[in-house]
């Protein structure tokens, strides 16, 4: 038995305290697993994200998830590709969504035409419903660098809003949660935290000289990293930045001020850079 997340998305957090520190996000379909812990106050839950080993809490009545015997998707599958999709009871937009699904859930195929509107898909409790094609990508592909370094800069157009613990666009990312992101279209798993990322087997430490698009930069105030973000060529990157009044996933320039440790008047001090190894 697997268990999934039957709902658009969840907050974790660091304790199971309502007003606790915000650990990371899950999202509809991602599996979770709930682990057993007598210590923790009534009425919460200790989960962990299978995706990659993270834990957190959160209240019980506010979990919704399905137990499953078979893997979800089994078979061929879409990614929400736009920044939320609406799932219909039936081919229709009059009627309004029965469920909204945030970018990145993975939904089941049950039915796909090429050539036609819409995808006929089944959710996780067996309902079947529709989803217009333009919303997803069918058994999407791992992207190329170059296709990458677009899809970065197509995120930042969207002036999609940061979140601390946010892993997808429907409320916003941190700036882990979107290099973990970029790294998974590469067909690579980083962990969680920028702190973790940086020491990760799957990332190589290069240089300032070595730097290429697609590679990831850290920045701290000590050694311990706390920023990070893609580059994307042309002394620019892409992250998701509560720096120079934005709040939001940005483009910015590596050799700004602010953002390069040679400077005097930047309080990050650390900065190192680590190429993805798909």
């Amino acid at each position: 038995m697997c268990t999934y997340l039957n709902q658009p998305t969840l907050i974790l957090r660091e304790e199971a305290k309502a007003n606790a520190t915000v650990a990371t996000e899950a999202f509809y379909s991602e599996p979770v697993t709930i682990l057993e812990d007598n210590e923790i106050p009534k009425g919460w839950l200790k989960i962990q994200t299978d995706f990659d080993g993270y834990i957190g809490f959160c209240q019980a009545k506010s979990l919704s998830c399905i137990q499953l015997k078979e893997p979800y998707p089994n078979g061929p599958y879409a990614r929400v590709s736009t920044l939320k999709a609406h799932v219909y009871n039936e081919q229709d937009t009059e009627k309004g969504p029965i469920l909204t699904l945030p970018g990145r859930a993975l939904v089941q195929i049950d039915k796909y035409e090429p050539k036609e509107r819409w995808l006929t898909v089944m959710l996780l409790d067996g309902t079947i419903g529709y989803i217009q094609q333009g919303n997803v990508e069918v058994n999407p592909k791992l992207k190329t660098r170059e296709e990458l370094v677009k899809y970065a800069q197509g995120l930042a157009d969207c002036k999609i809003p940061y979140l601390f613990g946010g892993r997808c666009p429907w409320d916003g990312y941190d700036c882990s949660g979107l290099t973990q992101e970029f790294a998974w279209h590469l067909g690579v798993k980083l962990p969680r935290n920028a702190s973790q990322q940086i020491n990760s087997k799957n990332c190589k430490e290069i240089t300032l000289k070595e730097l290429q698009p697609c590679d990831l930069i850290f920045w701290g105030r000590t050694e311990k990293p706390t920023h990070v973000g893609m580059y994307i060529g042309n002394d620019q990157f892409v992250h998701a930045n509560v720096r120079e009044l934005q709040g939001k996933i940005t483009i910015s320039t590596l050799s700004d001020s602010l953002w390069n440790p040679e400077k005097k008047d930047t309080t990050l001090v650390f900065r190192s850079f680590r190429r993805i190894i798909a």
